[in-house]
């Protein structure tokens, strides 16, 4: 993306999941330098196409383990890789419950 600006410092781009393309910005004017002159000045972009409208989205933090599944078979890959990040972080937690309830039971007499 060009610019102008000589504190632009665009360090990633992402995918939303309306379709739209998210790039973040540090915006730091000693980009290569040791100091930082403005710590709190980042920005994100979003661009979107002319005439775009807003998607209805469901909360898939809300979600089953088996709604977030089927969310697997979804055209739009964003849900696809929300889903299963979600369901990785579900399994963690119950493996995790599953070992500290048979640590609490093999200790108790």
């Amino acid at each position: 993306m060009p610019t102008n600006d000589l504190a632009w410092v665009g360090f990633s781009v992402e995918i939303g999941p309306e379709g739209g393309v998210y790039l973040l910005d540090w915006h730091d004017q000693d980009v290569c330098g040791n100091a930082v002159k403005f710590p709190n000045s980042g920005r994100v972009y979003r661009i979107m196409p002319k005439g775009a409208k807003a998607d209805a989205r469901p909360n898939l933090g809300a979600m089953s383990d088996a709604e977030l599944v089927h969310l697997q078979m979804h055209s739009n890959d964003w849900y696809v890789r929300q889903a299963r990040t979600l369901l990785q972080y579900s399994r963690g937690k119950r493996q995790a419950e599953t070992r500290a309830r048979s640590f609490t039971s093999s200790t108790t007499c």
